[in-house]
């Protein structure tokens, strides 16, 4: 899965539950230009604060070897 396609998941997520990048900013304590960033599949965005955003929408990164 590439940055983009888990940027796909985060926006698609984030608007079936109806929020705005506001809301989820309030939510997460995160900014809104970096919850926009992630969902544009920013490279370089840091991994704990993806992780966090995952959370607050419901979202599981699952790792299979």
């Amino acid at each position: 899965m590439t940055s983009k396609e888990i940027g796909n998941v985060i926006r698609t997520r984030r608007k079936h539950l109806n929020l705005t990048q506001k809301d989820v900013s309030l939510a997460t304590g995160l900014g809104i230009r970096f919850i926009s960033e992630a969902e544009n599949g920013k490279l370089s965005c840091q991994i704990d604060k993806v992780l966090q955003l995952l959370s607050v929408l419901g979202l599981k990164i699952t790792i299979h070897e």
